[in-house]
């Protein structure tokens, strides 16, 4: 950073943030937006003041329909299937040995298999070696325990049900293992299927004593089966698909048309700072794009359904479709000082007014409404933030060496009817600083409301994405 650039970012400018209503005393008058009318597409306004100065700013605002992120499948920072891939070489001797002889010949096969080997392949399903992912597969015998129905605690003996906390539950590993697994712990555990390869004694001893658990939701039935296989048994173990991989299906980006395969690759492209960047953005972070419009078909197939191969890479996508004019807020942006000169920087205003008839909220990462913005240039030259001095002062963003950072929400803002609220940001505070005719600022507005006919808690909600485009006169 430049020694400029580190004295323009380490003053603090002036904003200020007003809700505003006509008629309200001690705060600033806004007219009231007409209610009950929807926005439309037309609603977003300029205005720029006169000023003269060393140099001189003007600004205009484009709304788009269409947000699109894409990020690569990094399994070492996203949680896949592949994640949980075993290597071979962590497998104990028999087990280990069982699978590398079906990598090499295709199968491994035996009329009775070791308990080792049993107890080593339970519960895989992907192995990696050398590089390459296998799945598992196998045709041993076995030993399955469901939940069943919870049946009324007046109408089972109760010799028959035990606690999943009782004593003759926590002295077994093997029984404790299956308890846990079919019963409820705390709010996010829910009663499973278990299945083992190999049933111990303890275990068939538990199952034949006691029929019913009981947990902290009431009593079950406890149901058992064995999904018999007979000899010779075999494992078996195949290069895995990309579906097991990635837990999704995985789309040939060559299948896609030229403009899709060009919109997907800019967005992956496209890695710059907005204002829903919780954090300072790493070589990790999702690529970002606004468009106006999207080809029909790359709409329809890249969704949260399936990733993208592209030039030899996995890729997830998402491809939001917003629509301005059903959201209630009206945008208006205006250059209230468009001259820059040392000490005195441009001042941009932001407005948004909730043109509805019914209370809505905005919300942002760091400061509401608007955020923490970044003026990138065109061409060549550093990003400028637009600075207000509440960053200072705020709970929710960390400056640090003269530069905000939003690192948490500070929670939703609620815009009555009729009401604005305004934010001024400055630009330019050191004109050496401004080395780029054009820059543009990529804001959003995170809006919340609810229409006539939903209940209580039933909420809209969308991501709004906007362009502020600044032009330096020199």
């Amino acid at each position: 950073m430049s020694p400029d650039r580190r004295r323009f970012l380490q003053r603090a400018g002036s904003g200020a943030l007003l809700v505003a209503c006509a008629g309200c005393n001690g705060r600033e008058s806004v007219t009231p937006a007409e209610t009950g009318r929807p926005a439309t597409t037309a609603r977003s306004t300029t205005t720029t003041e006169e000023s003269a100065g060393q140099l001189e700013v003007d600004l205009d605002v484009t709304r788009y329909e269409y947000r699109l992120q894409g990020w690569e499948l990094d399994p070492n920072r996203v949680r896949l299937p592949m994640s949980d891939a075993t290597p071979v070489t962590d497998l104990d001797g028999p087990a280990r040995d069982a699978v590398l002889t079906a990598i090499a010949e295709g199968r491994y096969e035996t009329d009775d298999p070791p308990d080792a080997v049993l107890d080593g392949i339970e519960g895989l399903d992907l192995v990696v070696h050398d590089g390459q992912y296998y799945s598992i597969s196998h045709t041993f015998t076995e030993y399955v325990v469901q939940p069943g129905a919870e049946v009324d605690p007046g109408s089972v003996p109760d010799d028959e049900v035990v606690a999943q906390d009782a004593e003759v539950v926590e002295e077994h590993p093997s029984v404790r293992e299956a308890v846990e697994t079919l019963t409820v712990s705390g709010t996010h555990s829910p009663r499973l299927e278990y299945r083992t390869l190999r049933l111990p004694a303890e275990l068939e001893s538990f199952l034949d004593r006691y029929g019913y658990l009981r947990d902290s939701q009431g009593i079950f039935r406890i149901r058992s089966s064995v999904i018999r296989q007979f000899p010779p048994h075999t494992l078996t173990v195949d290069p895995a698909t990309d579906e097991q991989l990635y837990g999704r299906p995985v789309l040939d980006g060559s299948s896609f048309d030229d403009p899709s395969r060009r919109l997907l690759r800019e967005t992956l492209e496209t890695r710059r700072r907005t204002a829903m960047t919780v954090g300072e953005p790493d070589p990790f972070h999702r690529g970002v794009q606004r468009t106006d419009s999207v080809p029909l078909a790359l709409e329809r197939r890249v969704d949260r359904s399936a990733y993208v191969r592209l030039d030899g890479s996995v890729y997830g996508f998402r491809v939001d479709h917003v629509h301005w004019d059903r959201q209630p807020f009206d945008l208006s942006v205006r250059v209230a000082d468009p001259g820059v000169d040392p000490d005195d920087p441009a001042a941009t205003e932001l407005t948004a007014t909730n043109a509805t008839s019914r209370s809505a909220e905005l919300t942002v990462p760091g400061l509401v409404p608007f955020g923490v913005l970044w003026a990138i240039p065109d061409g060549e030259g550093e990003s400028i933030q637009l600075w207000n001095d509440r960053f200072e002062s705020s709970d929710h963003v960390a400056v640090e060496d003269g530069v905000a950072v939003p690192d948490s929400y500070q929670g939703d803002l609620t815009v009555h009817a009729g009401e604005s609220v305004r934010r001024t940001y400055e630009f330019g505070r050191d004109p050496a600083a401004v080395t780029a005719d054009e820059y543009t600022v990529w804001g959003s507005l995170w809006a919340r409301w609810s229409t006539p006919g939903q209940g209580r808690y039933d909420r809209n909600a969308g991501i709004y994405p906007y362009e502020l485009s600044l032009t330096v006169t020199r």
